[in-house]
């Protein structure tokens, strides 16, 4: 009969007992050979496979015990180290080390700085006789006990503690029995070999398993079944987490379905009351959350600085509710009482305007206005002047004089105010007789004043879509009408504004009256704004007050690029203020609108992250984001530009942490946007394929730079430089060697998988050829 477990002809032992027959290898046997030098203790196998000699490396370290290695041999023919004294060896562990020859295994070993001097012991080893054992008797007698002491096994087949835990850590090895050695209690607990299928149908179907059910399933202590756990987790390549006290196990399909249905129930959520749920760390929770936002399983934000989740169904339904109740607010305010981000709170209104949940409009003061509270600030701005220009109204709200004109056709049409509007003069005329009474409109700003008798001038600024808002306040406090109010501004040259001047013809006994001006930065620094208020009293005599001198300060846009990438920028933005400026482009190609925008902000030293075009006949959408960090200060810039056809609109977004900066980098940009839409202008209708052409060329290669600088993924570099080439060709000629070029990177980049990133050598090598297709570029457009 041939050996039961290899079926070696080879016989080393026969049982009487059970009528099997054994090799060398799977018999049991008590018999060793030693090292006199070291005491190392060798098996017969390993003793015939090292040639009878000790294999002990004198000048050797263990990673995990610091004792001295050996090396061994595999059953294929290759040589590895292994520690006598714990479990570490190099084929299984780390550092791995395994070759042919045991030159190579040495020469590894001294790199890895495990081995000092590459030399085995080579005593001729001794004889130690023993006795020899049934493997199958043995195996029989482990698993019928389930957990069976040392002790037991001593008295059966009288061998040591160390040679028991030597020939079950042997049978393990050879998968000939499964189960836990508990050496702190001295016994072996044997544990059926479909156990671990049935831990892993558990987590399967469960989604999780705790700890104490291995045990009492199997009958283990609970660090057996632990160590259990890690045998099935390694087995399955089961991905999840343990809960703190490593009690019980979650699986990612159960993390991820328990946080997207806690979000769902109760809208708004602690992270840190779902991690004590779940007895995890926070960062656990966290880092599942966030993968749940990108791959959109979770339609929901964070709040309170990340310390709260809030679904975007939640929020809506709260900013609801803060809208019926204030009528006008603050986006900053609403934010501060939700504990989210200002563009959160923007991003809900507009989606609850599009649901129709809400009616109202944003104003340029920052504030959004329900349809309500909007109606009853004009009829109260309304009954307190007889007559008012329509722009007049729009600037005192913070919204466009078209909105003014329709929210007052509304209120006449309902007999809500009388009067009518004078569609020559652009001003509303209201009659004598109201229907109903109400006081002036209190203005809030700083307590910074001049007087003079009993006429009070306030001043104050802020930073309205990259303009400074300079506003102006005169409070007649006096019993009797002023009339003839001339204010006028002086700001310095660094500011393009529309007049210096505005008049007021009276304003009535304890009313006031507020002037608004909107400067144009055109230049960065620190300046005073003040001005000079000239009126006449009742009785014809001017007075002058001086409005006191305030100082502004407008950051230069100097900026660097980082390498940030969408991810970054979006959850940057929810801490960020931010700014914008939009415009009509009614008479403009949404396409060449895009990449003016585009180029005026490549001016810049700031990074693309990400772009996107959707080129719809109907509905062209365009969106490209780019990253930079103020030189000065430090600070994060985030800048986004928004095109849509459908609308006819270009928005120019700006997320800044310094309102002076802010406002700085955002004029610029627009003073830069005119320019090159004046340049889009003037270019021939036959000439705007190959402008379009060109521009889209340029915004390929800045962006494909920008993604190898960030080693970005391949497909998406590839996708660029395949329309540069179909643009280039029409521009440069198909004879041009650029374009040979191109395709050599086009084939190159194709080999790569979907989600791989570009290799470094080969990303710094295309930065370097872009830089020559852009020369190729203006050497062709240059004049000859």
């Amino acid at each position: 009969m041939p050996c039961m477990y290899c079926g070696s002809t080879t016989i080393a032992y026969s049982c009487e007992k059970c009528g099997n027959q054994f090799c060398s290898d799977h018999v049991i046997t008590t018999e060793y050979y030693s090292c006199k030098k070291h005491g190392i203790k060798y098996t017969t196998a390993q003793a015939e496979q090292s040639d009878y000699r000790c294999t002990l490396i004198p000048k050797s370290s263990c990673p995990d015990c610091s004792k001295e290695l050996t090396i061994d041999k595999l059953p294929s023919g290759q040589y590895f180290l292994n520690c006598p004294s714990c479990s570490w060896d190099s084929f299984n562990g780390t550092p791995k080390i395994h070759y042919i020859t045991k030159k190579l295994v040495f020469d590894e070993g001294s790199r890895s700085g495990l081995i000092q001097r590459p030399e085995e012991c080579g005593l001729k080893l001794k004889i130690n006789q023993g006795v020899q054992i049934c493997s199958n008797c043995f195996i029989q007698s482990l698993e019928s006990g389930g957990v069976t002491s040392f002790a037991t096994i001593k008295n059966i087949y009288n061998i040591d503690t160390r040679t028991i835990v030597r020939i079950i850590n042997k049978l393990k090895k050879d998968k000939l029995i499964t189960g836990q050695i508990d050496t702190k209690n001295q016994v072996f607990i044997y544990i059926p070999d479909d156990s671990r299928a049935y831990i892993n149908d558990e987590i399967q179907k469960n989604g999780k398993i705790s700890m104490l059910q291995i045990a009492n399933r199997f009958n283990v202590p609970e660090d057996n079944g632990l160590e259990l756990m890690y045998e099935v987790l390694k087995e399955f390549e089961i991905h999840g987490t343990f809960d703190t006290k490593k009690k019980n196990y979650y699986s990612i399909d159960f993390l991820n379905e328990y946080i997207v249905k806690t979000v769902d129930e109760k809208g708004r959520v602690s992270i840190q009351e779902m991690s004590d749920i779940l007895g995890t760390s926070v960062d656990i929770v966290k880092y599942y959350v966030i993968e749940l936002f990108k791959s959109q399983k979770l339609d929901a934000y964070f709040a309170d600085s990340g310390k709260q989740i809030v679904s975007k169904n939640k929020l809506k339904s709260e900013v609801e509710s803060y809208c019926k109740e204030h009528g006008l607010f603050k986006l900053t305010d609403a934010a501060k009482h939700f504990n989210v981000a200002v563009e959160l709170i923007r991003k809900s209104l507009v989606a609850l305007i599009k649901e129709k949940r809400i009616r109202g409009l944003f104003t340029q003061k920052k504030e959004f206005i329900t349809e309500e509270e909007l109606s009853s600030r004009i009829k109260s701005v309304t009954r307190v002047y007889r007559t008012m220009k329509l722009r007049e109204l729009a600037l005192k709200l913070g919204i466009t004089e078209l909105r003014v004109e329709e929210t007052l056709a509304s209120l006449i049409s309902r007999g809500a105010i009388y009067g009518f509007i004078d569609m020559n003069r652009r001003e509303f005329v209201a009659d004598r007789q109201q229907p109903t009474t109400m006081g002036p409109t209190v203005i809030p700003l700083d307590d910074t004043t001049q007087t003079t008798g009993s006429v009070e001038v306030l001043r104050e600024y802020d930073f309205v879509g990259g303009q400074l808002h300079f506003k102006v306040v005169v409070k007649n406090h006096t019993d009797k009408v002023i009339t003839d109010i001339k204010i006028i501004l002086d700001a310095p040259s660094s500011y393009r504004k529309q007049s210096d001047i505005l008049k007021v013809s009276t304003i009535s006994p304890h009313n006031s009256r507020g002037i608004d001006f909107y400067l144009e930065p055109v230049e960065c620094g620190i300046s005073t704004i003040g001005g000079t208020v000239i009126y006449k009293d009742a009785t014809g005599k001017p007075h002058t007050i001086h409005i006191r001198p305030k100082e502004v300060q407008i950051k230069c846009p100097l900026v660097s690029k980082t390498l940030d990438t969408i991810e970054d920028c979006q959850i940057t933005i929810q801490n960020l203020p931010s700014d914008a400026r939009a415009f009509l482009i009614a008479d403009l190609d949404p396409k060449l609108a895009y990449r003016a925008a585009f180029r005026a902000i490549t001016n810049f030293d700031t990074r693309n992250v990400t772009s996107l075009e959707l080129s719809d006949p109907d509905d062209y959408k365009a969106e490209a984001w780019f990253s930079s960090e103020a030189k000065v200060t430090g600070g994060r810039i985030i800048t986004r530009i928004a095109v849509s056809g459908k609308n006819q609109s270009l928005e120019i977004r700006v997320w800044c942490n310094d309102p002076g900066q802010l406002t700085g980098f955002l004029a610029k940009i627009i003073e830069l946007l005119f320019l090159e839409i004046n340049i889009v202008r003037k270019v021939k209708a036959e000439e705007r394929q190959r402008t379009l052409d060109v521009m889209s060329i340029t915004q390929n290669l800045i962006t494909a730079s920008d993604f190898c600088a960030v080693r970005y993924k391949a497909k998406d570099i590839l996708l660029k430089l395949e329309d540069t080439h179909y643009r280039m060709s029409r521009v440069v000629g198909n004879t041009d060697p650029t374009l040979a070029k191109i395709q050599y990177w086009i084939e190159k980049l194709q080999k790569y998988d979907e989600e791989e990133k570009i290799q470094e050598k080969e990303a710094d090598s295309l930065m370097s050829d872009i830089e020559g297709f852009q020369n190729t570029l203006a050497r062709s457009l240059a004049p000859t």
